[in-house]
């Protein structure tokens, strides 16, 4: 049976129909940059729902697409076909150790001769029949998924989670305003996070090491040259700044007077500096 990667998109199936389109076709433009500037081989499908990924450098492909924003999260799969489901999941559940508990859960799309309650119900009765595993319904130290679409079918053991948020290039352009502190390369990434591009303009000594770190979730991010906000914005068509400030260090970081008519965004101002270290090392991953 084939061996994919199957992508999902998250809050990208909130926008309209129109939005959503013009979105996906980023996102999947963005995903094979990465692949490529990684020096990934691989083939890329699309259905109406999903993105799939074939390669057979699965391993080095994860860590790539875990940086892919617009990826709420994905799975390594196995797809076969209704008839072919119940040997799938049964090898699948073979790889558990004997004293495991599990759970089976399913999804399906389209018409079928079985609701998906039922189709968890009696895998999991082929399992426990098989192998005389333990059900546990709320806390199992297993899950097999099973996707049923249409004819085809997908049984997978584990969802990786994704950068989320929306494609990068979505939206418009901003000044990524760096400092050698940690915070502002937090700043930047949940900016980039929401769709937009940076200008990466490095204000301190020591910002410099940030670059690398951003570089991996934008492989052609921008250096600016020069100190002169304005020009650097009007010359890269940004309309705002993207500063590290909190609640308490309003101003510290960006003279509004002196960068008018630029928005000043400020993306820690409600954060606590737990928040910030949960950002960090996500993006370290």
């Amino acid at each position: 049976m084939a061996k994919l990667i199957l992508l999902r998109f998250g809050e990208l199936w909130l926008k309209s129909e129109s939005v959503k389109k013009r979105f996906l076709t980023i996102l999947q433009r963005n995903i094979r940059a990465l692949l490529d500037a990684s020096g990934i081989e691989h083939s890329f499908k699309a259905s109406r729902t999903r993105f799939f990924i074939e390669t057979k450098e699965y391993e080095r492909a994860i860590p790539v697409l875990r940086r892919v924003f617009g990826i709420s999260s994905f799975s390594l799969v196995t797809k076969t076909d209704v008839n072919g489901l119940e040997k799938e999941v049964l090898l699948l559940a073979g790889t558990f150790k004997k004293t495991d508990t599990f759970v089976v859960r399913a999804k399906r799309e389209g018409t079928h001769s079985f609701t998906s309650q039922e189709l968890e119900r009696d895998l999991g009765a082929l399992v426990v029949g098989k192998y005389g595993f333990k059900v546990n319904l709320t806390k199992s130290d297993n899950t097999i998924h099973v996707e049923v679409r249409n004819s085809d079918a997908y049984v997978y053991a584990e969802v990786i989670r994704g950068a989320g948020g929306l494609p990068l290039g979505c939206e418009g352009k901003v000044i990524g305003f760096l400092t050698r502190d940690k915070k502002s390369l937090a700043a930047v990434w949940l900016i980039m996070r929401r769709g937009a591009r940076a200008m990466l303009v490095l204000s301190e000594k020591g910002a410099k090491k940030h670059i690398e770190v951003l570089r991996k979730f934008d492989p052609h991010i921008k250096i600016a040259e020069g100190t002169n906000l304005l020009e650097i914005a009007e010359d890269y068509g940004a309309a705002a700044v993207v500063v590290q400030e909190q609640l308490d260090d309003i101003g510290k970081y960006a003279d509004a007077e002196k960068i008018r008519p630029l928005a000043v965004f400020r993306p820690l101002v409600g954060m606590n500096e737990k928040g910030v270290d949960e950002i960090f090392v996500r993006m370290q991953k």
